[in-house]
């Protein structure tokens, strides 16, 4: 009788059962197996939507069973269809098609997956008061702690980090204290808060107790605004200044040029604007001291000091006190 060699695998067989395809019946099947178990348990978080399996949070329990069957069947062809046949209970059925030296073979399968509730660690934490740092924010100005406060609170929805999540917030005098979840993430958020907003950040740590034998502390950190922020237009001592640095002290860098002043965060200074509202206006003449401009709201024609060369546009501030010419450099 002619035998016959598979050119997979090398045996010698009696008859070459699936001649279409050229190979023996062992590596056919090897090539088209599917194994997967009929019944599938699977845990997932009620209040986040966690799903330890794949380490990641889920809109919708059905998007995992989705993902769970493009994983079990990756890189093949596969058709299916999901049937939830109740909240947490569904069924999957659907076929995987091979193909093998251009002949196609078909396999089904039908299994089911059920969803286990059971709230995560970090839900639990949240649930349970759990933080690891406090935000203290503090600034002369309640406008400046809010606005603070949106910040921290945008960058810490933005976090991938599952421990970036706030405990609680109290307000307290002078300020507004915000519990975090990460210590690791309330210093990156203080980093921003101060990189953004001027000021100061000081740390503080309290034992609080022992984990795996080391010792586990709390972290406070104090979060001091100015009444300020960088491009102010402020008056002291009777010249215009634009605040140009604000940290541990605040620089003023005087509008018609000259020597920078270094001052504390708490001086004194009154406000008139900021240069983020400047506006661009048509220069209708000047000489060496002063430009004439148009009015950008009254449209009569005024004469402002010029503190910086012009052509025929220059940029102004409208304040309190009428229209001041702000330096290119400054914008």
């Amino acid at each position: 009788m002619k035998k016959y060699v598979c050119p997979r695998c090398g045996r010698e067989i009696e008859a070459m059962e699936h001649r279409e395809i050229g190979l023996c019946s062992q590596c056919v099947a090897e090539l088209t197996s599917l194994q997967y178990k009929s019944s599938v348990s699977v845990e997932f978080c009620p209040r986040c939507g966690f799903c330890p399996m794949y380490g990641m949070k889920f809109e919708d329990l059905e998007e995992v069973v989705h993902q769970m069957v493009m994983h079990l069947l990756e890189g093949r062809n596969v058709e299916f269809d999901i049937e939830r046949r109740s909240e947490n209970f569904f069924r999957v059925h659907g076929k995987v098609v091979d193909r093998i030296e251009e002949v196609e073979t078909e396999k089904m399968f039908d299994f089911f997956v059920k969803f286990v509730p059971k709230v995560c660690d970090v839900c639990s934490r949240k649930a349970g008061g759990y933080y690891e740092a406090i935000i203290q924010i503090r600034s002369p100005s309640r406008e400046k702690c809010l606005q603070a406060e949106t910040l921290v609170k945008d960058m810490i929805s933005s976090e991938s980090d599952r421990m970036a999540f706030i405990t609680k917030r109290v307000d307290v005098r002078g300020g507004i204290d915000i519990f975090i979840g990460s210590k690791k993430i309330a210093k990156k958020v203080c980093s921003r808060v101060v990189s953004e907003m001027g000021g100061s950040v000081k740390t503080s740590a309290t034992l609080v107790g022992k984990k795996d034998g080391k010792d586990v502390y709390r972290v406070t950190y104090s979060l001091r605004l100015p009444l300020f922020a960088r491009g102010d237009v402020v008056e002291w001592k009777g010249r215009t200044y634009v605040i140009t640095n604000v940290g541990e002290k605040i620089s003023l860098t005087p509008i018609e040029g000259g020597k920078i002043v270094v001052l504390p965060l708490d001086e004194r200074l009154d406000v008139i604007g900021n240069v983020g509202d400047v506006v661009e206006v048509q220069v209708l003449s000047s000489d060496e001291s002063a430009i004439e401009v148009m009015h950008p709201h009254t449209y009569e024609t005024v004469w402002i000091r010029k503190n910086e060369d012009v052509r025929d546009r220059a940029v102004v501030l409208l304040t309190k006190k009428g229209l001041i010419h702000i330096p290119n450099k400054f914008v």
